[in-house]
């Protein structure tokens, strides 16, 4: 989670975008981001498509039709559900931007 109140977005039509790293092995299948003030789910970032061991950016479009409230913040979630059984490949995130769309 981000700090609450770190994220302060316009009701508008945007873009989120992340650099994403997966090394080789098994990973996780999704990953999760959503907002929590108003609460927005993000439909998840598939990871199995995602080429292994360089950067790939991977971006979403997204409506929010309420402004962040005062203590809104990001979530980024890996769930039980979509880990591999055996010990997962390392997953690094950078460059997370959320830009409005024109």
């Amino acid at each position: 989670l981000s700090p609450k109140g770190a994220i302060n977005i316009p009701a508008c039509d945007f873009l989120l975008s992340i650099k994403v790293w997966v090394d080789q092995g098994k990973a996780p299948k999704k990953l999760y981001f959503a907002f929590t003030d108003p609460k927005l789910e993000i439909e998840p970032f598939d990871l199995t498509k995602v080429s292994r061991r360089q950067w790939v950016k991977i971006e979403k479009k997204i409506s929010r039709t309420i402004a962040s409230g005062p203590q809104d913040q990001l979530r980024i979630e890996i769930r039980r559900e979509d880990l591999p059984p055996t010990k997962g490949a390392k997953i690094f995130i950078d460059e997370i931007s959320v830009k409005p769309l024109k």
